[in-house]
């Protein structure tokens, strides 16, 4: 019945009804299902001790965690989380000369999160995974980047695996977005217009759904 986005508008209209009757906070549906508005942002202090645990913790491994997709899309754009976004997504780059021993890298990286506190729960047959850790409380999608010394690979438009320039993951700056701390890519602005279009600075709460939509 969702078949477009005029349908999609008419629910959150109807989300917005219900909710002022009820008395609840607003909701609104995103990628993933049906969520409070802006909950990402309301869970950014709980987000930024797990991203600062997790720093951390991977620059033992002389890792540095970036700031990655719809995150970065809305530090970039808006310069704040995204009102539509549930989930906070960091890329992790692992430097292997093939692809198999780039799983095995994920793996090992996978083992010593574990011996550190986190729960890691890949995502099936893709590259990511969510990881959370008890004392902080907030899960994140860690997405991991394959540097084969010419290019680096990772989930683009779709979850589908493609090679974009090395050096968009290995040159970075500090940057904070609704409190949180970390790193993101020198090239934020190439990266978001290779994975969301040359459009991505204008917003489209319906970009990339997971089913077809008319208008």
């Amino acid at each position: 019945m969702l078949d477009s986005t005029a349908r999609l508008d008419r629910l959150e209209v109807e989300f917005d009804r219900a909710t002022a009757a009820l008395g609840t906070s607003p909701m609104h549906h995103v990628r993933h299902g049906i969520e409070f508005r802006g909950q990402l942002r309301d869970r950014a202090p709980q987000i930024a001790k797990a991203v600062g645990k997790l720093s951390e913790d991977l620059a033992s491994d002389g890792l540095v965690p970036l700031l990655a997709y719809g995150s970065l899309l809305g530090a970039t754009r808006e310069g704040r989380l995204l009102d539509h976004d549930d989930d906070f997504d960091l890329f992790v780059t692992l430097r292997a000369g093939t692809e198999g021993e780039f799983y095995e890298r994920r793996r090992a990286l996978h083992r010593v999160l574990e011996a550190r506190g986190w729960t890691v729960e890949p995502n099936g047959k893709f590259k990511n995974a969510h990881v959370w850790n008890s004392e902080e409380g907030s899960k994140l999608d860690l997405f991991s980047v394959w540097d084969d010394g010419v290019s680096a690979w990772t989930h683009m438009e779709r979850m589908k695996w493609r090679s974009m320039p090395r050096h968009w993951f290995l040159e970075h700056s500090p940057i904070e977005v609704d409190g949180i701390r970390l790193e993101a890519s020198d090239y934020a602005s190439e990266f978001l217009a290779e994975r969301y279009g040359p459009n991505w600075g204008t917003p489209d709460k319906y970009y990339d759904w997971r089913w077809p939509l008319n208008n």
